[in-house]
């Protein structure tokens, strides 16, 4: 056993940690540090294996006396030169610190790091994003979310909360913007500077008021809505509510036009080509909205309705629904107007 590392200016993955009540508990890297302290205490000393200690650049040593590799090899920490001592106290860790995570997200966490694999710049962006986790949290659990094709198994690299913010990104620029990694960190770090503005509730309203059309449109699991295509027919979904189509409606365009669009039967259609490769980019990003938009507003006057069967034994059970659902959407739409006026009286102000 032998202490490599920190001596060569080898990148080491960063400690993972969540943080609860200003202790932070280690979710990944518990064995690096252990073993960094049982070092510095003498339990074990560097590797007696010379080749792996060819790569550290003896002449970086801040020494007057002339070090060697043999100097280094097999020694325990109080045996080292002065020089090489001061070199690993200066090494440090880095620290992904996860803050104010759920129990779902913890676990989620745990699971993911101790599978063995690591998370993309986008999930990462996770742990700058502890201010964000009540509105990831509440779209997360809207009922037309759990109807999109996002497997467990992506969900625990936190898949589901990525595209959430992808929504919530678009959103914000109106749909002049990439989805991609980058995108996604710099708009988080935007968002904290306005956290505490009207702006930011602002957008968490009107993100919401779009989600509760979804739930009234995507009520039923749809195979070929997947992460890729959620904020795109999220951003064409403002658009029907814009034109004050019926959720119901909107549904069925939504299942007809990825259908069309999107795996085998959409091979080659323009959205397909934008969605295979690149799609976080703003220029396929921006190509697949305005391809979705253009085909809602030539196409949505063309969905059929499915018909109501006049059955006396369901007649009251059914106009009670439909009921329900008008009630439903027109609560929303009367929200979104109400919202509207004030935006008008603001500008007019």
């Amino acid at each position: 056993m032998g202490i490599k590392k920190p001596s060569q200016n080898i990148k080491i993955p960063g400690i993972v940690a969540v943080e609860e009540n200003g202790i932070k508990y280690a979710i990944d890297g518990k064995q690096r540090i252990t073993a960094s302290v049982a070092f510095f205490e003498g339990k074990f000393p560097m590797t007696d294996n010379i080749e792996y200690l060819e790569d550290i650049d003896i002449e970086e040593l801040e020494s007057e006396e002339e070090i060697t590799l043999e100097d280094i090899k097999g020694k325990y920490y109080a045996e080292l030169p002065q020089a090489v001592k001061n070199k690993l106290q200066k090494f440090e860790f880095k620290f992904d610190i996860y803050k104010d995570l759920s129990d779902r997200q913890t676990r989620k966490l745990f699971k993911r790091y101790n599978g063995g694999t690591t998370l993309t710049k986008s999930q990462l962006s996770h742990c700058d994003s502890d201010f964000m986790n009540d509105i990831v949290n509440d779209f997360c659990q809207q009922p037309f979310f759990a109807n999109v094709n996002i497997s467990s198994k992506m969900k625990d690299k936190f898949t589901d909360e990525v595209v959430v913010k992808q929504v919530l990104l678009l959103t914000y620029y109106q749909g002049e913007t990439g989805i991609g990694g980058s995108d996604i960190d710099n708009f988080v770090k935007e968002m904290e500077s306005i956290q505490n503005l009207p702006e930011y509730a602002e957008l968490i309203s009107e993100t919401m008021e779009v989600a509760s059309y979804l739930n009234l449109a995507i009520t039923e699991p749809v195979k070929e809505l997947r992460k890729t295509h959620v904020p795109i027919i999220f951003m064409a979904t403002k658009e029907a509510i814009k034109k004050e189509i019926e959720p119901e409606r909107f549904g069925l365009w939504v299942k007809e036009f990825l259908l069309n669009n999107t795996g085998r039967k959409g091979s080659n259609t323009e959205y397909q080509q934008n969605s295979t490769s690149g799609t976080g980019t703003k220029e396929n990003t921006e190509k697949r909205i305005k391809i979705a938009i253009d085909n809602f507003n030539s196409n949505i006057n063309n969905i059929k309705m499915p018909t109501v069967k006049n059955n006396n034994n369901n007649n009251n059970n059914s106009s009670s629904n439909n009921n329900e659902k008008s009630d439903d959407y027109d609560m929303i739409m009367q929200t979104l107007q109400t919202m509207k006026n004030t935006e008008d009286l603001q500008n007019i102000a």
